[in-house]
Parts: structure tokens; sequence; C-alpha cells
């Protein structure tokens, strides 16, 4: 579910609809400049999970960065990803948001960065999901 603010801020909020998935979720800030996970160029605000105890801090599923670059995972059951591919960087989907996060400032970069990679099946059931990019 999701609505938008009709007031000065016009915020846009949403839900995560996971079901029974055992998660608790947070908010980190990764500065620019901190180990990335391909790149650092960027600092951002994301959301991460904690799951059954165990902060997976590497994994972000929403967030901002200092360019203004926005991704977002969301539900879309039955997902299935591609198979690793030879001559691909290939990447666990659960690291897309922070792949786009901290190494590209607008998305006609994100779209060049795409040609180089090929996001997999995640190693931590993320019960299926599609991403939003702006």
């Amino acid at each position: 579910s999701n609505f938008l603010m009709n007031d000065e801020y016009g915020l846009s909020v949403r839900t995560m609809d996971l079901g029974r998935e055992p998660f608790t979720w947070s908010l980190f800030t990764v500065p620019k400049g901190s180990k990335g996970f391909r790149a650092n160029s960027h600092g951002y605000v994301g959301v991460g999970a904690d799951a059954l105890g165990v902060v997976m801090e590497t994994t972000f599923w929403a967030g901002m960065n200092d360019a203004g670059v926005t991704c977002d995972s969301q539900t879309l059951i039955n997902t299935v990803w591609p198979k690793p591919k030879f001559g691909k960087d290939n990447i666990d989907v659960g690291n897309l948001c922070r792949w786009v996060l901290e190494g590209h400032a607008n998305i006609t970069e994100v779209k060049e960065g795409l040609k180089k990679v090929n996001f997999v099946k995640p190693i931590v059931p993320m019960g299926g999901s599609h991403f939003v990019l702006r």
C-alpha cells in the first residue's frame, strides 16, 4: 500500500507487504568514501533489515544518495531471477540498491552500468521483488 501526503511537504509513503517475513527495519547512513560494494562515489541513507536478530548491514531495500538518486525494492511475488552469465559482473540482487546508490549520480549512469552487470537470485530470500529507480 502507498499514499502521498497532500500538503506542503508532499511526502510519498509505502509499506513492505512481506507477510510473515521475519524482518525489523532500520535506517542507515553511509558516508561518501566509505568502503563500498563496487564503488564509493556517493554517500546515502538506506533502509536495511534485521533478520532473526542479525543486522544485514550490507543489504539495503531502499534509499537515496547525495546526488538525489533513489532505489526502492517492492514486492512482486513469484519473481524469477536470471542465472549467472559469463562475462558479466554477477551480483546478488539483494545488493542492487547499494550498487545504484553508492556508484551513480543519475539514472543515465545506472543504465550504462547495467550493461556490465547481471543481478542474480538473492542469497537471503526476498519473497519476490522488483525495483523502482529514480
